[in-house]
């Protein structure tokens, strides 16, 4: 359990970091879906459910979150390109940060997920 706490509290610092620069605040404000709000929720969700022993619960959560990923990408696509039929060439406003985005946070839930389950199981069988 030690790595896996390890694990938790180096993610917490580097979360904090980039929250201090001002890059977390921005991946929820270009998000006009929402959809970061739910795979940010569903992650930590699935946090405490390998916590709890809940591997089932927590695989499925983990296999979902780049689906919710790449979800947020077609949205966000689909909005740039209504945007982008009404003239507005700001690509911020568009839609495309929140696409890629939702595609990185999602994909990023699903491998620390993952790495955080191994490291929980291997420290169960030792």
């Amino acid at each position: 359990m030690k790595k896996a706490i390890t694990l938790l509290i180096l993610t917490a610092s580097l979360i904090f970091g980039a929250w201090h620069l001002g890059y977390v605040e921005d991946l929820y404000l270009d998000d006009r879906t929402y959809i970061t709000y739910l795979i940010t929720f569903l992650w930590l969700t699935g946090i405490a459910l390998a916590l709890r022993y809940k591997e089932g619960w927590t695989k499925h959560i983990s296999n979902a979150l780049p689906g919710l990923g790449l979800l947020g990408t077609l949205i966000g696509i689909k909005l740039a390109v209504a945007g982008a039929e009404e003239a507005a060439f700001n690509l911020r406003d568009l839609g495309v940060s929140s696409a890629i985005n939702t595609t990185i946070l999602g994909l990023l839930g699903n491998m620390y997920l993952r790495t955080f389950m191994r490291l929980l199981r291997r420290e169960r069988s030792e």
